[in-house]
């Protein structure tokens, strides 16, 4: 891929628009997922239960039944609501559930030292989806362009790095990350969405403005340069990730997605992983 969009040339427009098509079909089938999927794992599964999480760190493991959960201290996210890549908002509502801390501090309770910072915690659906949460996000203080990647769903397609996936029997998506992309040239596609970014719906000034994607291009451009003192730092208000047993004071079924995982962060829906059935810290 170019590493500078040049959105006047109508030949690269043409050419770029298919590679972006060509991601968003891998990424139908990638690590993160779609809203897409959502709804036809929902319609086509919606007899999944998953009563149990087996959870692993550092070589500790330790099962929980669903009414084990319920014995942990009772989590709630209210009026939480996430948006999809192409659906839009996927409705306001409140998920209660059990700490994702908590229930890892309760296997290993050294998860949260600093000497795991580069570790990721990586939860698993029993229809093999997947979701990652960088250790920095769950312990540490969130902050800057890596995180702003992750709250806005570039990880859906490009992955948690943005390191590009390469699902089997699915083409390929890009790899974003050490690439030095124009701010104003990639502004424009997300501003304009549909055909320019795979029929993704435009991004809205709310959802992302130009500061914060200057903030994911500068990490994208150079991960390993310090960040910025004056980066963006996560809301501490908004901080929680639970499993969630719950919806709206209802005891939920497999189509609603028995266990749910939500982060609170989160404002699009890359992470909105249904079924959980198994944690892993690596």
């Amino acid at each position: 891929m170019n590493n500078s969009f040049r959105l006047k040339n109508n030949r690269f427009i043409q050419a770029y628009s298919l590679i972006i098509v060509i991601t968003f079909l891998g990424c139908n089938s990638s690590s993160q997922n779609s809203d897409s999927t959502i709804a036809e794992h929902e319609n086509e599964k919606s007899n999944l239960v998953s009563n149990e999480i087996t959870v692993i760190i550092n070589g500790h493991s330790k099962n929980y039944s669903l009414n084990d959960l319920k014995k942990f201290r009772e989590t709630k996210i209210k009026n939480y609501e996430a948006i999809g890549g192409m659906k839009g908002p996927l409705g306001v509502n409140t998920w209660t559930g059990v700490s994702l801390i908590e229930l890892l501090m309760d296997v290993d309770p050294s998860v949260n030292d600093q000497n795991n910072s580069d570790k990721q915690i990586v939860l698993t659906s029993i229809d093999d989806w997947f979701a990652v949460i960088k250790w920095p996000e769950l312990f540490g203080e969130p902050r800057g362009g890596e995180v702003l990647y992750n709250i806005v769903g570039c990880n859906e397609c490009h992955g948690i790095n943005g390191e590009g996936t390469a699902p089997a029997d699915h083409p390929p998506t890009p790899e974003l990350i050490n690439q030095n992309y124009d701010l104003k040239d990639v502004m424009e596609i997300l501003r304009l969405g549909e055909e320019s970014h795979a029929n993704i719906n435009p991004f809205t000034p709310d959802q992302l403005s130009e500061s914060e994607l200057q903030e994911i291009l500068y990490w994208l451009n150079n991960p390993k340069a310090p960040v910025p003192e004056n980066a963006f730092k996560v809301d501490p208000t908004k901080r929680k990730v639970i499993l969630a047993y719950e919806m709206n004071g209802n005891k939920m079924t497999g189509a609603d997605g028995l266990i749910q995982l939500i982060v609170e962060m989160d404002e699009f829906s890359s992470r909105y992983s249904h079924w959980v059935s198994r944690i892993e810290v690596k």
